[in-house]
């Protein structure tokens, strides 16, 4: 558990780190607020769920049931792969559904504004709904994995009684030892049918660390941690766009500004204004981008 635990600790500390230094345009296309929220909240629960408790194991009982093994490895592959694929979507599901719950609360004003709250709720329950789907897909592919599980560690359970009883009858071996192996048996196969819940663990680990990784491992166009480019000797202060044409790449067909240009002299106070979409924030935001481009330059 502890080990677990701090594991997963460093990885919410990169995970943020990593996020941190995204550039702009890669939360509009790539990754969405929510989702940033949402892997540091239960993706990396998952990832500590599968490497906490569930690595631990019996020789002694793998030693007993190691005829069964190659079996029971077959039907655990085929579960596995299922589980993890279903999981995949489940956590997409459930994604979309937290978005759109963080961005109602956020800009409630405007959903109440513009009389949106029935198509919210209709937008959230169907992400709900897809994600009760892949619910009952999962639980039909875990009933389909414990089964034959199950099946294969009674078939075990009925052949030890039939051989012990055998062996009894004609003095190979008594009564006690012949039950003992036979509930060894028995509680072996079972404890490799309920690894099972383990294995959907490591699944969902699995699909949960890929997505905390993905941001992990992506290199922004401009490293912020950088001490390599242009320093300037001196600085005026005036800020000046000249003729910017800019639509974000999630929606390039639409302009948000279009040869626009502005000049605001050092030590001046400007106010934009304009409704709501006119790009006063875009404004902003290209102001910035060109601020860290220069500092990389």
């Amino acid at each position: 558990m502890w080990t677990g635990e701090r594991q997963t600790t460093k990885m919410r500390i990169k995970y943020l780190e990593a996020a941190l230094n995204q550039d702009i345009q890669y939360f509009d296309t790539e990754v969405r607020t929510s989702d940033v929220v949402f892997a540091i909240n239960t993706d990396a629960v998952m990832v500590q769920d599968a490497i906490s408790e569930k690595q631990y194991g019996n020789w002694l009982l793998a030693l007993v049931t190691l005829a069964v093994v190659p079996l029971i490895a077959v039907i655990g592959a085929i579960h596995t792969t299922t589980l993890a694929k279903l999981s995949a979507k489940s956590q997409e599901a459930l994604s979309q559904g937290g978005n759109i719950v963080e961005q109602t609360v956020v800009e409630i004003r405007v959903v109440l504004a513009f009389v949106g709250e029935s198509r919210t709720l209709q937008s959230y329950s169907s992400a709900l709904k897809i994600a009760q789907k892949i619910g009952y897909k999962t639980g039909f592919a875990k009933g389909m994995g414990l089964g034959p599980t199950y099946f294969v560690v009674f078939c075990c359970y009925a052949l030890l009684l039939w051989y012990g009883g055998y062996l009894v009858r004609h003095h190979y071996t008594n009564g006690g030892l012949a039950i003992a192996i036979m509930f060894a048996v028995m509680l072996g196969g079972l404890g490799l049918g309920q690894s099972a819940p383990s294995m959907s663990a490591f699944a969902k680990a699995k699909v949960a660390a890929a997505k905390i990784y993905r941001i992990i491992d992506h290199k922004p166009g401009i490293d912020r941690n950088s001490e390599s480019g242009l320093e300037l000797e001196s600085v005026s202060g005036l800020v000046e766009l000249k003729n910017v044409d800019f639509a974000y790449p999630s929606r390039p067909e639409v302009k948000i500004l279009n040869n626009f240009s502005l000049s605001v002299p050092a030590g001046k106070t400007i106010a934009l204004v304009g409704s709501s979409g006119s790009g006063k924030s875009t404004v902003e935001e290209e102001r910035e981008s060109g601020e860290r481009k220069r500092k990389h330059a």
